[in-house]
């Protein structure tokens, strides 16, 4: 067994351009859905499974496929009663995927969620990044 350190890598972080790059404009939901409900469950499984490891492209680009296949705030409000995040990690990398989904979501679909995630973590330093996202907030 060598005990020599490997060399770290650079990893920037998920809601930089050198990070996960962002979605297209007008990108559609590529998936199609027969059971009605299904929607939130499948978003909610693609959540789960994005926070198990750090952030990777992939698995952030299917959360945004799952997340715009979600119809009005109802399945918004089911994909939080979804989500159970119990560990510290898991709720730092929700709050980062919520962050990417409020910068490089193209839809309003992905910006909702965001917001909805980040607000349902309330983290004190999210605070003023939902200020200034949230356009029902006074």
């Amino acid at each position: 067994m060598s005990r020599t350190a490997r060399s770290p890598r650079y990893r920037p972080a998920i809601w930089s351009p050198a990070g996960i790059e962002p979605l297209e404009t007008g990108t559609e939901a590529r998936i199609d859905v027969v059971v009605a409900g299904t929607e939130v469950k499948l978003a909610a499984a693609a959540i789960h499974e994005a926070i198990r490891r750090p952030l990777r492209s992939v698995i952030v680009h299917t959360v945004a496929e799952r997340v715009a296949a979600l119809d009005g705030f109802d399945e918004c409000d089911r994909l939080l009663d979804e989500l159970q995040v119990d560990t510290l990690v898991a709720r730092l990398r929700l709050a980062e995927l919520a962050r990417w989904l409020c910068r490089f979501g193209p839809d309003d679909r992905h910006l909702e969620v965001g917001i909805l995630l980040l607000s349902s973590l309330d983290a004190p330093l999210d605070r003023l990044t939902l200020a200034r996202l949230d356009p029902w907030s006074s």
